[in-house]
Formats: structure tokens, C-alpha cells, sequence
């Protein structure tokens, strides 16, 4: 269960599309993801993503497939993912020095960089208050492996 908490489920429960052209993409971010129905009962009404959302527009798909054509055709899309990855890079090794309860990865499959995650305080928190229940003083929730 790779980063999987009680905090990064409530926060990609959270995550509110900008722009859908195909439901198919949420769909596949669910069941990708099912592994946040151990932390919460549902997941979200759709119909309220959507309210929130860019309305869907003829001309701003259009816009967004012809950039896409342009950046696959051209190759730039592979040169300007090289040069975020390679900026990233530089900016967790400048920055992995002040070092606080967190997590930093680095690899071809991932690059986070969250040094001072509010995980660790927000699930602390959680689990003092779950203590002063009447009969859930054992349970705890644990975070998603953050270093301290």
C-alpha cells in the first residue's frame, strides 16, 4: 500500500477536474484508485465535479486537441517533459537540504517532493481526538510512510 493514509485519500477525493471531455478518464482514475474506498464510503457525485468544472466548449476542446496534435507531431511534447523533469530535478536536490517530516522520491516513475508535509500534524491530530472516543482509544490511523 504505496502512500496510501487517511490524508491522501481525503485529498484526492478533493481534486476537482478543470476540464472533461471523456467521464471514461474519471472512471479509470476510480478504479485505479479504489484503494481509497478503505478510507472513505463513496466517492464524490460526479454531476458536482462537473458544476465545478470548465463548461465543455466546442472551441476550447478543439483548441486543446489541436495543441495536443502540435506537441505529439512536433516532439516537443517528449523535449518539454524532459526539460520540467530535469528543473524538478535541480529544485528537490537544491532544496532536500532543510529536510523536515516528509518524503522525497526520485525515480523514472515519480518525482515528490513534499519535505514539510502537513500529514504527519493533521493525522496526529486525528488520532488524539479518535482517543477521547468512547471505545476507539487503540485505533489509529496511520500516515503514508512519511520520514521523520
Amino acid at each position: 500500500m504505496r502512500w496510501h493514509s487517511l490524508y491522501n485519500a481525503q485529498t484526492y477525493l478533493h481534486l476537482v477536474p478543470l476540464l472533461v471531455r471523456d467521464h471514461e478518464l474519471i472512471n479509470r482514475f476510480q478504479r485505479e484508485n479504489n484503494w481509497m474506498l478503505n478510507y472513505v464510503n463513496n466517492w464524490p457525485d460526479l454531476n458536482g465535479w462537473q458544476r465545478r468544472a470548465v463548461k465543455l466548449n466546442h472551441w476550447l476542446v478543439g483548441w486543446a486537441k489541436v495543441g495536443e496534435a502540435v506537441l505529439e507531431f512536433t516532439g516537443l511534447a517528449v523535449l518539454l517533459e524532459k526539460f520540467a523533469r530535469a528543473l524538478q530535478k535541480s529544485r528537490i536536490a537544491r532544496g532536500s537540504k532543510n529536510k523536515g517530516i516528509g518524503r522525497i522520491t526520485i525515480n523514472e516513475q515519480e518525482l515528490e517532493f513534499h519535505p514539510h508535509s502537513p500529514e504527519y500534524a493533521v493525522l496526529n491530530k486525528f488520532n488524539q481526538r479518535v482517543k477521547q472516543l468512547p471505545g476507539l482509544a487503540d485505533y489509529q490511523e496511520n500516515n503514508s510512510g512519511l520520514e521523520l
